[in-house]
């Protein structure tokens, strides 16, 4: 158990810190010194996450970004079908067709994208 939490300074130090909220966040019920922990570990992981794993956005494509997300979500390009026919949605994919104004909300709305990452 850590019992006195510092600002992260190496990666064994963020391993620890991660499993520890891990083990937090499994229990059932915590008391109020768990929730508080809970909370400073979270702010400490996310500053270090911060400083040492960002990503440089600006080199990213909407595409890129487009594919990412739908990575993360587990979506195919059919699943895109909001957009547009897949005739579209396929042209969109391969940079072949500029996303306009209405895909750009729409993908922002329904994949949960800033509106600024798709816009460039």
């Amino acid at each position: 158990m850590i019992t006195h939490l510092t600002p992260i300074k190496s990666k064994s130090q963020y391993d620890a810190y991660i499993n520890r909220l891990d083990d937090l966040m499994e229990q059932e019920s915590l008391s109020k010194d768990q929730e508080t922990q809970l909370e400073h570990l979270s702010i400490l992981i996310d500053a270090y996450e911060q400083e040492n794993h960002s990503v440089d956005l600006s080199s990213l494509t909407p595409i890129d970004i487009i594919k990412f997300r739908m990575d993360q979500l587990q979506l195919r390009q059919k699943d895109l079908s909001f957009i547009g026919s897949s005739g579209v949605v396929s042209e969109v994919m391969n940079g072949k067709r500029q996303l306009n104004l209405n895909m750009i909300k729409t993908l922002s709305t329904e994949l949960d994208i800033p509106v600024e990452l798709l816009i460039k």
